[in-house]
């Protein structure tokens, strides 16, 4: 699997799901192949280089972001 436009699409819409389920903020995470939903934020050395994760709030607006360190 790839990370691509239709991948951050669908977890997209996990985002809206989880956050209107369980009324708290979540992050998407980018890896190396695909994103992932997280309610730990993630610290920059996690991350691909050159990424970013978002926190999202029960409204879908990013509220928080952490950049890769770039490694």
């Amino acid at each position: 699997m790839m990370r691509t436009p239709e991948s951050f699409a669908a977890i997209r819409k996990q985002v809206i799901f989880f956050t209107g389920l369980h009324n708290k903020s979540v992050w998407i995470v980018p890896t190396e192949k695909e994103y992932v939903l997280s309610v730990i934020k993630p610290r920059p050395d996690e991350l691909p280089a050159h990424t970013t994760a978002n926190l999202y709030d029960i409204n879908g607006e990013i509220i928080d972001a952490v950049h890769s360190s770039n490694k």
